[in-house]
């Protein structure tokens, strides 16, 4: 199946997105639409690695990052823009699933087989509650006032979040340490 992700052409219009390098932005858009993302926004992978898969030198970008960059990647990082995990290998883009919601229930049912492609680790956790945040708000062309989405993440995914919250959420001040680069 062939996997498709929607990019907002206001993105052209953000500042944060205005205010990077044009290598960063590319960056940002080869993270979104890579191959190994997942439907939760999360997918393992290194900075260096996405930097080399597009032709960045890991060196570069001092003059082009602002003062507390180390790379083009940490500019992403600085921005808030993605999130990354050193021990678990894991780039996780928050606003994911704000341009990329599920259609319906059985996109809601299929996070699962995303959640085992995801490293374990806080930022799975991290990427676990944004889903659920996600399908909160039903969907105003809905024909009837049931939550659908609600009621497959609640059936099928519910369990795993709260057993991922009870193994991290002692960790949650940790987490913004742990995501950095």
């Amino acid at each position: 199946m062939a996997k498709y992700r929607k990019i907002d052409p206001r993105i052209w219009n953000d500042a944060k997105f205005s205010s990077l390098s044009h290598e960063a932005q590319r960056l940002f858009l080869y993270i979104l639409t890579h191959p190994s993302m997942t439907s939760l926004g999360a997918f393992r992978a290194t900075p260096e690695g996405l930097m080399t898969e597009i032709g960045i030198p890991c060196e570069q970008c001092y003059e082009q990052c602002s003062v507390h960059c180390k790379n083009t990647f940490d500019a992403l990082v600085v921005q808030g823009m993605v999130k990354y995990d050193a021990p678990s290998r894991t780039v996780f883009a928050p606003n994911f699933l704000k341009y990329n919601a599920p259609e319906n229930a059985n996109v809601v049912i299929g996070w699962e087989n995303a959640l085992d492609e995801i490293p374990e680790g806080p930022l799975k956790l991290e990427a676990l509650e944004k889903a659920k945040a996600s399908v909160l708000i039903p969907k105003k062309r809905a024909k009837s006032n049931e939550n659908t989405l609600l009621n497959a993440f609640n059936k099928h995914l519910n369990s795993v979040l709260r057993s991922m919250s009870k193994l991290y959420k002692t960790d949650a001040d940790t987490v913004s340490s742990a995501v950095s680069v």
